[in-house]
């Protein structure tokens, strides 16, 4: 009740997150772990890194929806 793990693969690109909700000395604490596979790219090479780039912006939009609806659930003491 505490992970969830979210797998995708999409046209060469594999894609896994991890949302985790623990316990910390401020509260709860939720952690995100993205990793992102691009099967049709050399590893560490200028395109990887771009499509990476291009990529997080739509995964910080994802975690900002994710602490929204977490935020809410807390206050009605869903969670």
């Amino acid at each position: 009740p505490v992970q969830v793990r979210f797998d995708r693969e999409d046209g060469g690109r594999a894609t896994w997150v991890t949302n985790v909700i623990s316990e910390s000395p401020f509260g709860p604490l939720l952690t995100f772990t993205f990793g992102v596979t691009f099967d049709d790219v050399v590893e560490g090479s200028p395109e990887e890194r771009n499509r990476g780039e291009a990529m997080k912006a739509a995964y910080i939009a994802a975690i900002g929806a994710t602490l929204d609806r977490v935020r809410r659930l807390a206050s009605e003491g869903m969670l």
